[in-house]
């Protein structure tokens, strides 16, 4: 009979769990995948157009669902936004964001080498047959 005495306890334990900050729609872990979702207008943010990013930021639509980036020739260029100067997505030199997981990074990205750091750039797994 002592379950039946703690099962209240358990059931608001797990409701809590479900609100905790950082997951769902507020830029954290979404519920059945494990990127990140970024919607910041920062470095490394999905974007539509430039508008979408905060100045001087500019959005790289050829990357997956947009890139907010800036143009770069040094890493410390970039340091500032937790970011790395990489050549990447047929945009020359651009900040990508840093990252130790592809968890870290948003949805089509994997955490891959960008020369002296990992960096998110495009899964290359995401589109190919396998």
């Amino acid at each position: 009979m002592r379950t039946a005495r703690f099962a209240p306890l358990l059931v608001l334990l797990v409701a809590a769990c479900d609100h905790w900050p950082g997951v769902g729609g507020d830029g954290g872990l979404t519920p059945g995948s494990y990127h990140m979702e970024d919607n910041s207008g920062n470095i490394g943010s999905a974007c539509s157009d430039s508008k979408s990013c905060n100045l001087p930021i500019i959005c790289v639509k050829t990357a997956p669902n947009g890139l907010c980036t800036k143009a770069c020739t040094t890493d410390s260029d970039c340091a500032a936004a937790g970011a790395s100067c990489v050549n990447a997505f047929s945009s020359g030199f651009i900040c990508v964001k840093n990252c130790q997981s592809d968890q870290m990074c948003r949805e089509g990205y994997a955490c891959l080498s960008g020369g002296s750091s990992m960096v998110c750039l495009k899964d290359p797994l995401v589109g190919a047959d396998l």
